[in-house]
């Protein structure tokens, strides 16, 4: 579902923000999703 959402053209940073919980989804810590979306741990 979050693939499709993200193919539904939202906004740039909500993308990011979906792709962040998938990542934590998947396994991720959270400095790892944050890297995979190019943001710091901290945002």
């Amino acid at each position: 579902m979050v693939n499709q959402v993200c193919r539904w053209g939202l906004a740039d940073r909500r993308k990011e923000r979906l792709g962040f919980l998938k990542n934590l989804y998947y396994g991720d810590s959270i400095a790892e999703a944050a890297d995979r979306e190019g943001r710091s741990a901290a945002t």
